[in-house]
């Protein structure tokens, strides 16, 4: 309804008569019509948006969400985050890209990005979008490869970050918070740590400075100590191959 809300309301009074008698008779029509009304150079975008939406841990802010933005997935190696490929009004991207299928309300003074109906979530996840035309099946989500979006994304912020990052500057990254708390709960779903492995190395490589940044993210009030140890299990469980970098870290960050 509100997609079709939304046709109606971009037409012109003299045509709405012949629009009105176009509109499609099911959901799946009228999501299949809006996906194919997205514009070509917001595809792409649109479909990243629409995975980190389907698997996110807690819903998402819309700054949040609109990091996706500025995280460049065409490298060979790992995606890298750009702080100058942020668009310049985060809300007015998000729903550009992803048109009628999402919104964003407020809860408590906060702009949460949601699908626009539980329906959509679950067409973007179907078998049988999954088997439609190729215009169509390109938005199709599978919850392992939507994970692993949402994790590189988030990871490629905090490997971003260095350990000068404070609670004054932390604000320009809204999404690292998210991720310090999150990525082992995206990594743990499937063999999503298999694909994250390079950040990960990354990550723990004691002669970077994003592991300093990571925990303290982590536990920004109680800081590292508290919480961490218990933290580093679940990700060396996930990660064996980390286990003598990350032992690394953690006696050069307590020292």
């Amino acid at each position: 309804m509100v997609c079709q809300v939304d046709r109606l309301r971009r037409c012109f009074p003299a045509s709405i008569r012949s629009v009105l008698k176009d509109l499609p008779e099911s959901l799946d029509e009228t999501y299949e019509q809006t996906l194919l009304r997205i514009d070509k150079e917001k595809r792409e975008y649109a479909r990243h948006l629409f995975k980190c939406l389907s698997v996110s841990i807690r819903p998402l802010r819309v700054e949040e969400l609109a990091e996706i933005f500025a995280v460049d997935f065409d490298t060979k190696a790992t995606p890298s985050f750009d702080e100058d490929m942020r668009p310049p009004d985060a809300e007015e991207a998000v729903l550009s890209a992803c048109s009628s299928l999402i919104a964003i309300v407020d809860r408590e003074g906060r702009q949460i990005v949601q699908f626009s109906h539980f329906s959509v979530r679950e067409f973007l996840e179907s078998e049988r979008l999954a088997t439609a035309d190729k215009r169509l099946s390109y938005y199709h989500i599978l919850p392992e490869h939507a994970h692993t979006v949402l994790a590189h994304a988030g990871l490629s912020v905090i490997l971003h970050l260095d350990d000068k990052i404070d609670r004054n500057t932390i604000g320009r990254f809204p999404l690292a918070p998210y991720t310090a708390r999150h990525w082992v709960d995206h990594a743990q779903y499937n063999n999503v740590s298999s694909h994250i492995q390079e950040v990960l190395q990354h990550l723990f490589n004691p002669a970077n400075p994003h592991f300093a940044a990571w925990v303290w993210l982590y536990d920004i009030d109680r800081h590292w100590i508290s919480l961490c140890p218990r933290y580093i299990r679940r990700c060396l469980r996930l990660c064996p191959f980390i286990m003598p970098r990350c032992a690394v870290s953690v006696v050069l960050l307590s020292t």
